[in-house]
């Protein structure tokens, strides 16, 4: 959604403040306001609600704006405008290994990534290694708030000590989405050993 200008003259100018509601149909603007946000109008006089606020769980929403004026137009509000979020978590797992070959009672360090490519953020992410732990947190966290916020990218290592045979682990990189669903990748990685 958009808000753009309905005018002749010269493109309007300033800023657009946004406040957000939950519900559904246009009666959702009388209950109490869920968050606000301010926009300036962009060059062609276009504001962008989801400039406003960050990444809302799925359900039914409304939002309400109010352009603040410029020296060539008063202030003025916008209907109360209904619209639908529909969630699309996702996140994408890679891992590479320190190594393609190991010595018998050598190690290896794993690194995983963890990618935020669905469209809503993710809490609680984290890896889980079936033949390596702890997975602990290396870097990506760039807010820094403690979600895998949509495209951000983490990084996990871990190191596995005292390998004798060949290993295949499997890495599942997990994160919660706002409706509280465990959301998954599998990443599996088969490591060869030289034991002589």
């Amino acid at each position: 959604a958009t808000v753009s200008p309905q005018t002749t003259g010269p493109t309007p100018t300033g800023n657009v403040n946004f406040t957000f509601y939950s519900g559904s149909g246009s009666q959702a603007c009388e209950a109490q306001s869920i968050d606000a946000g301010t926009v300036a109008l962009d060059g062609a006089g276009i504001a962008h609600p989801s400039d406003a606020r960050g990444p809302l769980a799925s359900g039914s929403y409304a939002f309400r704006a109010s352009y603040l004026g410029d020296e060539h137009y008063e202030g003025s509000e916008s209907d109360c405008e209904p619209f639908t979020v529909t969630s699309d978590p996702s996140t994408k797992l890679t891992k590479h290994a320190s190594s393609d070959t190991v010595a018998s009672g050598g190690s290896v360090t794993y690194t995983y990534t963890e990618e935020n490519d669905g469209n809503v953020p993710l809490t609680n992410p984290h890896v889980v290694d079936d033949k390596c732990s702890p997975v602990v947190y290396s870097s990506g966290d760039t807010n820094p708030n403690g979600i895998l916020d949509v495209g951000e990218t983490w990084t996990f290592t871990c190191t596995l000590n005292n390998i004798t045979s060949d290993t295949t682990n499997i890495a599942i990189g997990h994160g919660t989405d706002p409706n509280g669903h465990d959301v998954t990748w599998n990443e599996e990685l088969c490591e060869y050993g030289d034991y002589d």
